[in-house]
Protein backbone atom coordinates (compact mmCIF):
# COMPACT_ATOMS: atom_id res chain seq x y z
CA UNK A 1 0.00 0.00 0.00
CA UNK A 2 0.98 3.78 -0.82
CA UNK A 3 0.55 7.07 0.63
CA UNK A 4 0.25 10.31 -1.84
CA UNK A 5 1.13 13.07 -0.71
CA UNK A 6 0.50 16.35 -2.73
CA UNK A 7 2.22 19.92 -2.26
CA UNK A 8 3.61 22.38 -3.76
CA UNK A 9 7.22 22.60 -5.13
CA UNK A 10 8.43 25.26 -1.86
CA UNK A 11 7.37 22.71 0.09
CA UNK A 12 8.80 19.59 -1.60
CA UNK A 13 11.90 19.41 0.31
CA UNK A 14 10.66 18.93 3.91
CA UNK A 15 8.27 16.66 3.02
CA UNK A 16 10.84 14.42 1.32
CA UNK A 17 11.87 14.19 4.78
CA UNK A 18 8.36 13.54 6.47
CA UNK A 19 7.96 10.65 4.37
CA UNK A 20 11.26 9.45 5.29
CA UNK A 21 9.79 9.52 8.75
CA UNK A 22 6.33 7.79 7.99
CA UNK A 23 8.44 4.77 5.95
CA UNK A 24 10.03 4.09 9.19
CA UNK A 25 6.43 2.51 10.27
CA UNK A 26 4.16 2.64 7.46
CA UNK A 27 3.50 2.91 3.76
CA UNK A 28 5.54 4.32 0.54
CA UNK A 29 4.67 7.41 0.50
CA UNK A 30 4.75 9.01 -3.21
CA UNK A 31 4.63 12.54 -3.55
CA UNK A 32 2.91 15.22 -6.25
CA UNK A 33 3.38 19.05 -7.12
CA UNK A 34 0.92 18.65 -9.92
CA UNK A 35 -2.74 18.28 -8.71
CA UNK A 36 -3.35 16.74 -12.02
CA UNK A 37 -1.34 14.34 -11.62
CA UNK A 38 -2.26 13.66 -8.20
CA UNK A 39 -6.24 13.21 -8.94
CA UNK A 40 -5.25 11.48 -11.85
CA UNK A 41 -3.30 8.46 -10.13
CA UNK A 42 -6.08 8.26 -7.40
CA UNK A 43 -8.41 7.86 -10.30
CA UNK A 44 -6.36 5.26 -11.96
CA UNK A 45 -4.82 3.30 -9.02
CA UNK A 46 -6.25 -0.06 -8.19
CA UNK A 47 -8.18 -0.95 -5.36
CA UNK A 48 -6.53 -1.27 -2.33
CA UNK A 49 -3.27 -0.13 -3.48
CA UNK A 50 -4.00 3.81 -1.65
CA UNK A 51 -3.49 3.52 2.24
CA UNK A 52 -5.19 7.48 2.12
CA UNK A 53 -4.19 10.58 0.61
CA UNK A 54 -2.46 13.67 2.21
CA UNK A 55 -3.05 16.64 0.82
CA UNK A 56 -1.68 20.60 1.09
CA UNK A 57 -4.26 23.10 2.14
CA UNK A 58 -2.74 25.56 -0.01
CA UNK A 59 -3.07 23.68 -3.75
CA UNK A 60 -6.96 24.03 -3.67
CA UNK A 61 -9.39 27.12 -3.03
CA UNK A 62 -11.66 26.36 -0.06
CA UNK A 63 -14.67 27.73 -1.36
CA UNK A 64 -13.94 26.88 -4.76
CA UNK A 65 -13.18 22.57 -4.29
CA UNK A 66 -13.65 20.12 -1.32
CA UNK A 67 -11.20 17.60 -1.98
CA UNK A 68 -13.01 15.33 0.58
CA UNK A 69 -16.35 15.07 -1.78
CA UNK A 70 -14.12 15.03 -5.29
CA UNK A 71 -12.24 11.87 -3.58
CA UNK A 72 -15.95 10.02 -2.56
CA UNK A 73 -16.72 10.41 -6.02
CA UNK A 74 -13.72 8.64 -7.49
CA UNK A 75 -13.64 4.76 -8.43
CA UNK A 76 -12.14 3.70 -5.58
CA UNK A 77 -12.33 6.26 -2.31
CA UNK A 78 -9.62 6.44 0.22
CA UNK A 79 -9.67 8.37 3.13
CA UNK A 80 -8.04 11.71 3.17
CA UNK A 81 -5.67 13.92 5.43
CA UNK A 82 -5.43 17.60 4.55
CA UNK A 83 -2.23 17.80 6.60
CA UNK A 84 -1.75 21.47 7.10
CA UNK A 85 -4.97 22.62 7.43
CA UNK A 86 -4.65 25.41 9.92
CA UNK A 87 -8.00 24.76 12.06
CA UNK A 88 -7.36 22.06 13.94
CA UNK A 89 -4.80 22.18 17.52
CA UNK A 90 -1.50 20.40 17.11
CA UNK A 91 -2.27 18.12 19.60
CA UNK A 92 -6.04 17.48 17.69
CA UNK A 93 -5.32 17.16 14.71
CA UNK A 94 -5.47 12.84 13.78
CA UNK A 95 -8.90 13.14 16.06
CA UNK A 96 -9.50 16.23 13.61
CA UNK A 97 -8.87 14.22 10.52
CA UNK A 98 -10.80 11.19 11.60
CA UNK A 99 -13.94 12.98 12.53
CA UNK A 100 -13.43 14.57 8.74
CA UNK A 101 -13.27 11.34 7.15
CA UNK A 102 -16.27 9.91 9.50
CA UNK A 103 -18.26 12.92 7.88
CA UNK A 104 -17.54 12.67 4.42
CA UNK A 105 -15.94 9.10 3.48
CA UNK A 106 -17.24 6.43 6.06
CA UNK A 107 -19.76 5.16 3.78
CA UNK A 108 -17.36 4.80 0.79
CA UNK A 109 -14.60 3.29 2.98
CA UNK A 110 -16.12 1.82 5.56
CA UNK A 111 -16.06 2.27 9.77
CA UNK A 112 -12.83 -0.68 10.14
CA UNK A 113 -10.93 0.89 7.50
CA UNK A 114 -11.05 4.38 9.37
CA UNK A 115 -10.27 2.60 12.36
CA UNK A 116 -7.50 1.16 11.22
CA UNK A 117 -5.92 4.19 10.60
CA UNK A 118 -6.16 5.75 14.02
CA UNK A 119 -2.27 4.79 15.04
CA UNK A 120 -1.13 5.89 11.44
CA UNK A 121 -2.92 9.55 11.92
CA UNK A 122 -1.52 9.90 15.93
CA UNK A 123 2.08 9.12 14.20
CA UNK A 124 2.04 11.33 11.63
CA UNK A 125 0.46 14.11 14.23
CA UNK A 126 3.20 13.24 16.12
CA UNK A 127 5.73 13.92 12.89
CA UNK A 128 4.12 16.83 12.15
CA UNK A 129 4.61 18.50 15.60
CA UNK A 130 8.36 17.70 15.69
CA UNK A 131 10.64 20.97 15.33
CA UNK A 132 12.51 19.92 12.23
CA UNK A 133 8.59 19.74 10.60
CA UNK A 134 6.78 22.60 12.39
CA UNK A 135 8.71 25.05 11.77
CA UNK A 136 8.41 24.75 7.74
CA UNK A 137 5.48 23.57 7.18
CA UNK A 138 3.50 26.22 5.36
CA UNK A 139 0.08 27.28 6.83
CA UNK A 140 0.75 25.33 10.29
CA UNK A 141 4.47 26.56 11.06
CA UNK A 142 3.88 28.20 14.76
CA UNK A 143 3.83 32.25 14.81
CA UNK A 144 6.81 34.01 16.75
CA UNK A 145 5.83 35.04 20.17
CA UNK A 146 6.09 38.63 20.37
CA UNK A 147 7.68 40.17 23.69
CA UNK A 148 7.43 43.29 25.36
CA UNK A 149 10.52 44.94 26.40
CA UNK A 150 9.60 43.78 30.00
CA UNK A 151 9.81 40.09 28.78
CA UNK A 152 12.38 40.89 26.17
CA UNK A 153 14.72 41.56 29.07
CA UNK A 154 13.31 38.95 31.19
CA UNK A 155 14.20 36.42 28.44
CA UNK A 156 17.57 37.82 28.21
CA UNK A 157 18.67 37.80 31.74
CA UNK A 158 17.48 34.12 31.67
CA UNK A 159 19.37 33.12 28.82
CA UNK A 160 22.38 34.80 29.82
CA UNK A 161 22.19 33.54 33.59
CA UNK A 162 24.32 30.61 33.53
CA UNK A 163 26.66 32.32 31.43
CA UNK A 164 26.90 35.45 33.73
CA UNK A 165 27.19 34.15 36.77
CA UNK A 166 29.42 31.02 35.39
CA UNK A 167 27.57 28.36 36.22
CA UNK A 168 29.03 24.87 35.49
CA UNK A 169 27.52 22.71 33.56
CA UNK A 170 26.16 20.83 36.17
CA UNK A 171 24.58 23.46 37.53
CA UNK A 172 22.97 24.72 34.49
CA UNK A 173 21.36 21.76 33.79
CA UNK A 174 19.73 21.85 37.02
CA UNK A 175 18.94 25.49 36.70
CA UNK A 176 16.85 24.65 33.27
CA UNK A 177 15.07 21.97 35.17
CA UNK A 178 13.48 24.38 37.33
CA UNK A 179 13.20 26.72 34.35
CA UNK A 180 11.37 24.52 32.74
CA UNK A 181 9.35 23.85 35.52
CA UNK A 182 8.89 27.49 36.61
CA UNK A 183 6.08 28.02 39.24
CA UNK A 184 5.69 24.25 39.20
CA UNK A 185 6.73 22.08 42.35
CA UNK A 186 9.44 19.58 42.06
CA UNK A 187 10.32 16.77 44.60
CA UNK A 188 13.70 15.98 44.93
CA UNK A 189 13.23 12.52 43.91
CA UNK A 190 12.16 13.88 40.45
CA UNK A 191 15.07 16.13 40.19
CA UNK A 192 17.48 13.93 41.06
CA UNK A 193 15.85 10.93 38.58
CA UNK A 194 15.55 13.50 35.53
CA UNK A 195 19.19 14.58 36.37
CA UNK A 196 20.60 11.64 37.75
CA UNK A 197 18.52 8.75 36.91
CA UNK A 198 18.89 7.73 40.69
CA UNK A 199 17.57 8.66 43.84
CA UNK A 200 19.89 8.02 46.72
CA UNK A 201 21.29 9.79 49.70
CA UNK A 202 24.19 10.69 47.81
CA UNK A 203 22.44 12.10 44.98
CA UNK A 204 20.66 14.28 47.50
CA UNK A 205 23.54 15.34 49.04
CA UNK A 206 24.90 16.60 45.42
CA UNK A 207 21.13 18.03 45.01
CA UNK A 208 21.26 20.03 48.00
CA UNK A 209 24.63 21.14 47.37
CA UNK A 210 23.71 22.52 43.55
CA UNK A 211 20.42 24.33 44.54
CA UNK A 212 22.81 26.36 47.50
CA UNK A 213 24.79 27.29 44.80
CA UNK A 214 21.85 28.18 42.39
CA UNK A 215 20.01 30.27 45.09
CA UNK A 216 23.73 32.52 46.01
CA UNK A 217 23.88 32.75 42.02
CA UNK A 218 20.08 33.89 42.14
CA UNK A 219 20.35 36.65 44.95
CA UNK A 220 23.39 37.70 42.60
CA UNK A 221 21.41 38.54 39.71
CA UNK A 222 20.07 42.17 39.41
CA UNK A 223 17.84 42.06 36.06
CA UNK A 224 14.83 39.87 36.81
CA UNK A 225 14.33 38.07 40.54
CA UNK A 226 14.99 34.48 41.09
CA UNK A 227 13.76 32.57 43.56
CA UNK A 228 14.44 28.65 44.67
CA UNK A 229 11.65 27.81 47.69
CA UNK A 230 11.57 24.74 49.49
CA UNK A 231 7.34 24.32 49.30
CA UNK A 232 7.66 21.81 52.38
CA UNK A 233 9.92 18.39 52.86
CA UNK A 234 11.89 17.60 49.43
CA UNK A 235 10.37 19.70 47.49
CA UNK A 236 11.07 23.12 45.57
CA UNK A 237 9.71 25.42 43.23
CA UNK A 238 11.34 28.07 41.52
CA UNK A 239 9.96 31.71 40.98
CA UNK A 240 10.81 34.67 38.58
CA UNK A 241 9.73 37.99 38.71
CA UNK A 242 10.38 41.25 37.94
CA UNK A 243 13.34 42.92 39.98
CA UNK A 244 12.24 45.33 42.65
Amino acid sequence: MSVFLLTKKDQQKVCIELAAYMERTSSEVTIFTEPAEFYACIETAPPGYIEYVMIDVRTFQMDLFNPYTYIAKCKNPVPVVVYNDPYPDPDARAAFWFVKNKYYLLPKVGEKKLELLIPAFALLESYLNKHEFSNYLTAICPPHKLLTKKEKKRKEALDLFAVNHKLPKSRKKLFDLFLKNEGLELSEEKICNLLWKEFSESSRQILYSYISELRKACRAEESVKIDIIRKSKGVYQMNVSEAV
